[in-house]
């Protein structure tokens, strides 16, 4: 069992407040924050801490590093996409970093991304492959 620290908790917790205000939230979902050093979080959302036995649910992973929020994996749950939902889902994740003081997000789109985060304002990066919105 890890021991989560304070700082983690402190994440988590103002990570929670955020997201009571998201439609397909759900209390027993896990945030896990893993914070290997001051610029440098993992930070995760989702029914079970097992990637692979969240398949079809609600979640999402970042990284933050450098200065920059990176979408790692976000999906909506099935039966609930083009709802809405997933622009509710980024805002949360975008005020959560605002608020932490990050301005950068990026993501490296796949699938329905491709269309996905143009919408949510997401341009080209100078970074090949990546698309970042500036906030």
């Amino acid at each position: 069992m890890r021991i989560v620290t304070p700082a983690e908790y402190a994440i988590e917790q103002r990570l929670r407040d955020k997201l009571t205000s998201f439609p397909l939230y759900k209390h027993s979902h896990w945030i896990l924050v893993y914070l290997k050093d001051n610029d440098h979080k993992y930070i995760s959302y989702g029914p079970h801490p097992n990637r692979q036995l969240n398949e079809g649910k609600t979640t999402f992973d970042v990284e933050i590093k450098i200065g920059t929020v990176d979408i790692l994996s976000f999906f909506i749950e099935k039966g609930k996409t083009r709802r809405g939902y997933g622009k509710l889902l980024y805002e949360v994740i975008e005020g959560f970093s605002r608020d932490l003081g990050y301005r950068r997000l990026v993501t490296s789109p796949s699938g329905q991304g491709h269309k996905f985060w143009p919408k949510m304002g997401f341009r080209e990066s100078p970074d090949e492959g990546l698309l970042e919105k500036i906030i």
